[in-house]
């Protein structure tokens, strides 16, 4: 498996942070967070969720662990943050 494209990393932030604040979600639900950002994926398993507490969890790359994005519920509101940059990619341009 290869780590996800800087595209993929955007489509998957977009679709976890969309579903959670459409659905509201009061808690972090990695099991939920990883069937969404697979789902926008095409089913190829490149993100792992992780819960780091009730309403904090961050997606991690399958292949090294490398942090790509924290999400939290902070006054009522989903915020999501991406922390791999394209700096990160193998393929950005530098």
């Amino acid at each position: 498996m290869s780590l996800p494209t800087d595209v993929e990393i955007n489509r998957a932030c977009n679709a976890l942070l969309t579903t959670f604040r459409d659905q509201r979600q009061e808690t972090f639900d990695a099991l939920r967070a990883e069937q969404i950002v697979t789902g926008a994926l095409v089913g190829e398993r490149k993100l792992r969720a992780r819960s780091s507490a009730p309403t904090d969890g961050e997606l991690r790359a399958s292949d090294d662990d490398r942090l790509i994005a924290v999400m939290q519920r902070r006054d009522g509101q989903w915020i999501l943050e991406r922390k791999l940059g394209a700096q990160g990619s193998e393929w950005a341009v530098r």
